[in-house]
């Protein structure tokens, strides 16, 4: 039982596992984790099951659910070693389709996924594209047939872009990540909007964050 500051959550599961496990680079055998039911909110998921093998840091896992608060028939494989991860999943999942509190709005999500990760000592490339996506509630549903995210970032720049049915968005800079996550931490951006007709945007929020450029469209019909 792991009890949250609001929500008390229940997780009931076994696990098995037959091989070599010294530390996460020792990974050598097959294992099963068997999730008979897991209480988030109001919401209730039931059999869960995680299949794993892994040789030669290389792992590969398959995670299979049917039910109303999930699921999901997800397959992809893992590497480690001391100088690089990598990492890749694709599939298909549902999540509240009974509508239940899980998410806010009472929203479900259906989508197939296809992404990816990898990272380096000098660098991050990272995509996520969900497909033929669903999102509704008790009212209403509207399907998105892409939506394409992807992130590259090195020593020197960050960019990232957005792609979908409805809008676009470009987010470059250029300095490293460290440079921006700092910028970020020493920005002040809860006074980055300000309702000063003369100076929307307040100047102070963004003088230690680094050279980038952003760019967004959106299309409705």
């Amino acid at each position: 039982e792991m009890l949250g500051e609001d929500y008390p959550t229940n997780i009931f599961c076994s696990l098995s596992w037959d091989g070599i496990a010294g530390n996460l680079n020792d990974l050598n055998g097959k294992g099963e984790l068997r999730i008979d039911s897991l209480q988030f909110k109001d919401a209730v998921a039931r059999n869960i099951e995680l299949l794993f093998d892994a040789e030669n840091r290389l792992a590969h896992f398959t995670l299979l659910a049917k039910d109303s608060a999930l699921s999901c028939a997800l397959n992809g494989e893992i590497l480690l070693d001391s100088l690089r991860y990598q990492g890749k999943i694709n599939g298909e999942f549902g999540i509240n389709n009974s509508h239940h509190d899980f998410i806010p709005g009472n929203i479900s999500v259906n989508s197939f996924i296809d992404a990816s990760i990898n990272v380096a000592t000098d660098k991050v490339e990272s995509s996520l594209k969900l497909s033929r996506m669903e999102v509704g509630n008790y009212n209403s549903e509207s399907i998105i047939d892409s939506l394409v995210w992807t992130l590259k970032m090195d020593q020197q720049s960050v960019n990232s872009q957005l792609r979908s049915d409805f809008i676009s968005a470009n987010f470059e800079s250029f300095s490293s990540f460290t440079e921006l996550q700092d910028a970020i931490i020493r920005g002040k951006f809860n006074k980055l909007l300000s309702w000063d007709s003369t100076a929307f945007i307040s100047k102070e929020s963004l003088e230690n964050v680094p050279e980038f450029n952003f760019t967004a469209a959106a299309q409705y019909d």
